[in-house]
């Protein structure tokens, strides 16, 4: 087995206006100062790759490039188009790339969206999470429901077509109302494609102290409940869903999150990015300041390094690519690992199928409504 060359990027933006109260990404308040050397840092880190790629001969192009966060909208423009500038000398853009931008919806700057859209980003995926002010609020975030409506207008005005939303839900004081409404508003203003994720109380968080055990929040009934009436209106509206926490209109899935889902390579730069290459997964260091100093000094930053196996990259396509209501293809698991799923998981499988999980269909192996509900069982089913 020879894993192919990665055609994914994502970088890494830390910088946010401020931490949000559920949050516990990588990302920090109060150190955009730091943008500048923060990012030449992620350059030197991006031409250090290309550099080593390049002893193994010509690399392909990118297909995919994925700026996260914290927040990219709130650092400078000119920033992020000397690193889009950075990954296109390193490694080319395929025609067709995909290349998104996270957007909160408090951080959009008059002129902003033309610079993003004018050096390369087609893609924006704007962080609305919820659509009524009171919940918002209660989230700690920095945008109003109506500066969220107006964002997806201005990105539209700058030339986005391709415009995805953030939404979450079993938020407190959430009703189904709710839910259907923020669908049916973000839809209206042009998002062609929805994630939809359910809040999740991480320890040390505003939230934890605010919600201990949960308490207070929607519990487990009720967010189900939720998440239906999600589903529900985003058909309704023509996005039919393609993974547990994503749904598109036709065209429109995120191409980059798939890679993720499909277990291939990536590259991955910035402070606390994960990169997948050649059957090895590496971490960088977190923080930024650690970040910026370990590149100076070493032109990388890694901090973790755990080689995947023959056995586990067969496991990591079932566990993810049964994320997807597409499921595992018999055909491509044969091409990829030259042996047959039904003799690598099909004691696995046929459990599940009994149970209702998955349903196994030609050349497919794919979740079931149910299994959908409980991917956590159909999971570790084949760790």
């Amino acid at each position: 087995m020879t894993q192919a060359a990665p055609t994914s990027a994502y970088v890494h933006v830390p910088f946010c206006q401020q931490r949000c109260a559920y949050c516990d990404f990588n990302t920090y308040a109060g150190l955009l100062h730091l943008a500048g050397p923060y990012f030449d840092a992620v350059r030197a880190e991006i031409a250090a790759e290309r550099a080593r790629a390049g002893q193994a001969g010509d690399m392909p192009a990118l297909e995919t490039v994925y700026f996260g966060g914290g927040t990219p909208s709130l650092v400078p423009e000119a920033q992020l188009a000397s690193t889009m500038r950075a990954l296109s000398d390193a490694f080319g853009f395929a025609p067709g790339l995909e290349a998104t931008l996270e957007v909160n919806p408090g951080t959009l700057r008059p002129g902003a969206a033309e610079s993003w859209r004018a050096c390369g980003f087609n893609r924006a995926s704007v962080g609305v999470q919820a659509l009524r002010d009171p919940l918002l609020a209660a989230l700690d975030r920095i945008h109003t429901a109506a500066e969220a409506e107006e964002a997806f207008a201005t990105l539209r005005s700058a030339g986005f077509e391709n415009l995805s939303a953030d939404l979450m839900l079993g938020l407190p004081g959430q009703t189904e109302a709710d839910v259907v409404d923020a669908v049916d508003r973000v839809v209206s203003c042009g998002a062609g494609h929805v994630s939809f994720y359910s809040l999740t109380v991480e320890p040390g968080t505003p939230f934890a102290l605010r919600y201990p055990d949960g308490r207070g929040l929607p519990g487990d009934d009720e967010e189900r409940r939720l998440y239906d009436a999600a589903l529900g209106e985003l058909a309704r509206n023509g996005l039919s869903q393609y993974e547990i926490s994503s749904a598109a209109r036709p065209g429109l899935r995120c191409r980059h999150n798939v890679v993720y889902w499909e277990a291939r390579p990536y590259y991955g730069f910035g402070a606390g990015a994960f990169a997948y290459a050649a059957g090895v997964r590496r971490g960088n260091v977190v923080g930024v300041p650690a970040y910026i100093e370990a590149i100076g000094a070493e032109g990388a930053a890694e901090d973790s390094r755990e080689t995947v196996d023959r056995a586990g990259e067969m496991a990591e396509v079932m566990i993810l690519g049964l994320r997807m209501n597409d499921g595992v293809s018999r055909a491509e698991f044969q091409r990829r690992f030259g042996g047959t799923l039904d003799a690598a998981f099909g004691a696995a499988v046929r459990p599940l199928v009994a149970q209702g999980l998955l349903e196994d269909e030609d050349d497919r192996i794919r979740p079931t409504r149910k299994g959908i509900d409980f991917s956590n069982v159909v999971s570790r089913a084949f760790l």
